[in-house]
């Protein structure tokens, strides 16, 4: 009969619960909204501490550097073969379930960004881009367009999370609304091409991460926050001096990819803001059809 269950459907629902579930799972975005609450500048509503452990297991049971041996009866053209991506759901510890929910077995760059970024936030940049390194080998132009990671459809709109990622390398959030502009230099270790240099950490979070989730906070990750207010008045004025109170400001440092803090401008950067003001200030006297050559 149209609408009934056949009698080992019916035994298989009784034994593992509703279909479409991921049970005992490794869900990848099972703390998507943790995330979505920290870049859109709400801050942390979940524990760290699980947040965090969460994101690890994501990371550690379902990136695979190699789909070959993955059976993906949905659409496996996204990620297949020998190719790395991070897999939506696992179950490492058994207890598959026989109907999980749809696309569990598939690899969306939207969610390989959310967690790569994620993991970026709390300073486990290594983690976060080594997902990053998965997902832009698998569209580097000879089998996919780099320019359009589709998934129902072409451009996609869930691969614009990796804006995210932006937030998790520098640390900078925008706020359009109340025309604020929050900047959170730290410091990091990454792990380049065997080697190991020193750059900035992308923490968003007031608390310092556990070093090993068993071995108390890693004191390197801690957060310098500063703001940095547009003037609505001087829009072409460039972006000035960053404020933290009570803070005395440290000395510039050089030599790196981001040593361009913003609360310190160089000469240059001081001279050029001279000649736009300049120009702005002479632009609004010319009248009619006169312009600036």
């Amino acid at each position: 009969m149209v609408g009934e269950y056949s009698p080992e459907a019916r035994a298989l629902l009784e034994q593992e619960g509703p279909k479409y579930q991921y049970g005992d799972g490794c869900l990848s975005d099972g703390v998507l909204g943790a995330w979505m609450a920290v870049v859109c500048g709400v801050g942390e509503v979940l524990d760290r501490y699980k947040t965090e452990s969460h994101l690890r297991a994501a990371h550690r049971h379902n990136l695979k550097q190699d789909l070959s041996g993955h059976a993906n009866p949905q659409r496996p053209s996204f990620a297949f073969g020998a190719e790395a991506g991070l897999l939506l759901c696992t179950w490492p510890r058994g207890g598959a379930l026989a109907l999980p929910f749809v696309y569990s077995n598939e690899v969306w760059t939207g969610i390989e960004y959310q967690v790569a970024s994620h993991l970026m936030l709390l300073g486990r940049v290594d983690e976060g881009l080594e997902i990053v390194r998965a997902c832009r080998d698998r569209y580097d132009g000879r089998v996919r367009n780099p320019f359009d990671e589709y998934e129902c459809g072409h451009w996609y709109a869930r691969a614009m999370s990796s804006y995210g990622l932006i937030q998790g390398l520098t640390g900078v959030r925008y706020d359009a609304v109340e025309r604020v502009l929050y900047v959170e230099p730290r410091n990091f270790t990454v792990q380049k091409q065997g080697e190991r240099w020193n750059e900035e950490d992308r923490s968003l979070n007031q608390t310092p991460p556990p070093s090993d989730m068993a071995g108390g906070p890693d004191k390197r990750n801690q957060p310098d926050r500063q703001r940095v207010e547009q003037n609505t008045d001087e829009a072409h004025r460039p972006c000035g001096q960053a404020e933290t109170p009570g803070r005395e400001q440290p000395p510039r440092r050089r030599g790196g990819p981001f040593d361009g803090e913003v609360q310190h401008e160089t000469e240059h950067e001081q001279k050029r803001g001279e000649r736009l003001r300049e120009q702005v200030g002479l632009e609004e006297e010319l009248t009619g059809d006169q312009r600036v050559a």
